[in-house]
């Protein structure tokens, strides 16, 4: 009997300590690394980094890094290279990336008019078929705001050479609008908002003049992710969309909220009036996220006319490119 019983407590002993070196080996599993790019931009994903969201509710499991880029055709290069995983992006250069072959993926609707052309209110231009001559800044090649020129230009007499294009960052396009540097800029919020409000520029172009989509609007952003890391990761990315839908809902809800946020990041450019002005003329935070492909059948569609794209087959690229079980459902 005594036997016996030594036997089960040897058993037990065993058991427990398989159990905690189980525990342990768990428990000392690396962290999901999850890297983030997050552009200069009045963008949901910029709420979600300044309230620490991420970290907050899911940082037992996953290390946030977030990586600031420029634009999207930046943000683009750095997936293809492998070291960003998500990125908030402007929808035609994700799927530009994705017909060249990338393997990147579209998982949700971001923001729609986030992008547009001012030009100042004394250069003389009232519509795109003014540009001949005139001064541009953008943000370079690959971006959507680059191609935001040809669109505007599409069915005028004007062309690309016609126009003198320079480079220049986001924040300091307004600068240039102030010092009479250039005529214009294709850009972005809150810096396209910045200009508008007090009267220094008026707007020439948003994406939504010639298409709508969703809520009235163009679907201009779109959340990329490599399709490795969705595969890999998918728990991770549906963590963040989730928290990224929640962003965007908290936005509409509470714009004050959200100005007072936009301001801290973008000190001197970002107010409660540029914001409110922002969101009052065209800049629409999406309620759902989540993509449907109707909808972006009408972009491609639309872009393959525009001769920005030239997929033979939207539909059977969609089924590729875009994918929306990573997104709740509303």
């Amino acid at each position: 009997m005594r036997l016996a019983r030594t036997i089960v407590a040897c058993g037990l002993l065993a058991l427990v300590g398989l159990f905690c070196a189980g525990s342990t080996s768990w428990a000392e599993q690396p962290r999901v690394v999850v890297r983030i790019g997050v552009q200069p931009n009045i963008l949901p994903d910029v709420i979600l980094r300044a309230r620490k969201t991420l970290e907050s509710k899911y940082g037992d499991r996953y290390d946030f890094q977030w990586i600031d880029t420029t634009h999207a055709g930046a943000a683009i290069e750095a997936m293809v290279a492998g070291s960003m995983d998500i990125t908030d992006a402007a929808a035609l250069p994700l799927i530009q990336a994705a017909e060249r072959g990338l393997k990147i993926w579209a998982v949700a609707d971001s923001i729609g008019d986030v992008v547009g052309i001012a030009v100042r209110t004394d250069s003389g231009i009232q519509s795109p078929s003014d540009l001949a001559g005139k001064t541009l800044a953008y943000p370079g090649k690959g971006s959507l705001q680059y191609a935001l020129i040809e669109l505007a230009l599409a069915g005028t007499n004007v062309k690309l050479s016609d126009l003198k294009l320079v480079r220049a960052g986001f924040a300091d396009m307004p600068l240039l609008i102030k010092r009479k540097a250039i005529d214009g800029f294709s850009g972005a919020e809150p810096f396209l908002s910045y200009v508008l409000a007090d009267g220094e520029a008026k707007l020439l172009f948003r994406p939504s003049s010639v298409l709508q989509q969703k809520e009235g609007t163009m679907i201009v952003g779109a959340i990329g992710v490599r399709s490795e890391f969705a595969k890999a990761h998918p728990d991770a990315l549906k963590a963040f969309l989730t928290e990224f839908q929640n962003a965007s809902r908290s936005i509409k809800s509470d714009p004050d909220g959200a100005a007072e946020i936009f301001s801290g990041v973008f000190p001197g450019v970002v107010t409660k009036n540029s914001f409110n002005y922002a969101v009052n003329h065209g800049l629409v935070y999406f309620k759902d996220v989540k993509p449907r492909k109707e909808d972006w059948q009408k972009f491609i569609e639309f872009s393959n006319k525009a001769g920005l794209t030239k997929i033979d087959d939207p539909a059977a690229f969609l089924e590729r490119f875009l994918h929306p079980e990573f997104a709740a459902d509303q």
